[in-house]
């Protein structure tokens, strides 16, 4: 019974933990994702020169107002020397608002706006072309870096063109961690999946995104779907078609971001199509034959 009773409070302690950790991260992100305060936060931001340099593609489709949180933690990172929003048709109202947030942020922002609706997989494609930067970091416009995401890719001393680095935590509900610093084949995920290894899990961090890759490669790479329509799990069918071509996903440790939940993040219609094409790819890898 004193086992038990050990057992129950420890439950409960790390419930109530939980629930403050949240409860704070709540409050630090809206103050740290508006304007001021992402300015603010950048300001203060420390960083080294480097001959190495990164562009940030952000992608936007009527969020405006999570634009500003998206630029947290890299507008006075040196490292990163080019930022392109790319506007997937929004509204014209959304766009000038849009434009208005970003305005004087930083004049290493380019903004785009698209003449027609692409969706997300092509939205995603058009803004890494405008990448001025062999390598680029892919980031929703609902989410933020960590302050040391950019510090953990330059502790890698060569960026491997035929891997997409994934990160290993989306603070505070997607934890990756159990996969870090695993390379992903399409052999690796069929073993995981046989092994029901977090199928779950597996789902999230394959259509998680915000990753950090090679601009010419993820360009080529994605010509395999130029042609069809991806109406939603537009990263996992990226990663699909990535890993046919032999190429590879890592899990990097320690490489986290901020996952910003928001009224818009689950839409019933877009999460069952994506619930359809997630299910479909992770059955392809359960079936793989070399």
């Amino acid at each position: 019974m004193d086992i038990l009773g050990k057992i129950n409070r420890k439950i409960k302690s790390l419930g109530i933990r939980n629930k403050i950790y949240n409860y704070s991260y709540n409050i630090s992100a809206k103050i740290l994702t508006y304007p001021l305060g992402v300015r603010f936060l950048s300001i203060r931001r420390h960083t080294i020169t480097n001959e190495r340099k990164i562009s940030l593609a952000i992608t936007h489709y009527n969020r405006s107002n999570l634009i500003a949180g998206a630029l947290r933690n890299v507008l006075m990172d040196d490292r990163i020397n080019d930022i392109i929003i790319y506007d997937d048709c929004s509204s014209i109202e959304e766009f000038s608002e849009m434009q208005a947030i970003t305005k004087k942020m930083s004049n290493k922002i380019s903004i785009y706006r698209g003449e027609k609706n692409l969706g997300p997989y092509h939205s995603k494609v058009t803004a890494i072309s405008k990448c001025k930067n062999e390598w680029a970091i892919i980031l929703d416009s609902d989410n933020a870096l960590s302050r040391n995401y950019v510090d953990r890719l330059y502790q890698i001393s060569t960026w491997n063109t035929n891997i997409i680095y994934c990160p290993s935590f989306a603070e505070p509900n997607f934890d990756f961690r159990q996969f870090a610093n695993t390379e992903l084949t399409l052999y690796k995920l069929k073993e995981l999946i046989l092994k029901n290894e977090n199928i779950k899990l597996l789902r999230n961090l394959l259509n998680d995104g915000n990753y950090f890759i090679n601009v010419q490669k993820y360009i080529e790479c994605s010509k395999q779907n130029e042609l069809n329509s991806v109406p939603a799990a537009d990263v996992i069918v990226f990663n699909y078609s990535w890993l046919q071509q032999g190429y590879l996903l890592y899990v990097l440790d320690n490489l986290n971001y901020y996952h910003r939940i928001h009224s818009g993040s689950f839409q019933i219609g877009s999460w069952r199509n994506s619930r359809q094409i997630v299910d479909g790819i992770i059955n392809s890898l359960a079936n793989y034959e070399e």
